[in-house]
């Protein structure tokens, strides 16, 4: 795979993830409406679980096939940029990695011994990705000609559409 479609298909895995998010989000939101209904409380958490696999796609795993690091040229440059735009740390960051990757490992991978799952929150995966996908469609407009033009605009606009979507949702 050369670089270009590395790029591209890195740019789909954001999009996949801010999509997943928002169903989410939108699902959450609506919870009173649905969660005795087995149908939406388990689509709901089916969106939650993609995001995290996604995210961890993205950030979590270094060796990875869309890992940032094979996208991005400056790793350091990013690095800075993304903390400071997110307002935390490296180390802050880090665990919320590691956050969402015990997550995705015992309790949606595997269902391990651990007893109780707590469930990470969001934000941090919603504003890193939209910050990677606006950074390598800006340098890579060629690439990303069918992609959303700004990834905080299809994450307000799937978030509206599973709203009208969930029982009672707006």
């Amino acid at each position: 795979m050369n670089r270009d479609e590395r790029i591209r298909r890195a740019g789909i895995v954001c999009c996949h993830c801010i999509r997943n998010a928002a169903y989410y989000k939108a699902g959450r939101e609506s919870r009173d409406n649905w969660i005795t209904d087995d149908f939406w409380r388990n689509s709901s958490n089916n969106f939650l679980d993609f995001t995290v696999l996604e995210w961890c796609k993205l950030f979590a795993d270094p060796k990875g096939k869309h890992h940032w690091s094979r996208v991005i040229n400056d790793a350091d440059v990013f690095e800075e940029a993304l903390f400071e735009m997110l307002r935390i740390s490296k180390s802050d960051f880090d665990s919320y990695i590691e956050r969402c990757k015990v997550y995705r490992d015992k309790f949606l991978a595997h269902l391990d011994s651990e007893l109780v799952m707590h469930i990470p929150d969001l934000s941090l995966a919603i504003e890193s990705t939209t910050f990677l996908f606006n950074l390598l469609r800006c340098d890579n407009e060629e690439s990303f000609r069918d992609a959303p033009i700004e990834l905080s605009e299809f994450y307000e606009g799937r978030f509206l559409f599973a709203k009208n979507k969930y029982p009672n949702g707006i």
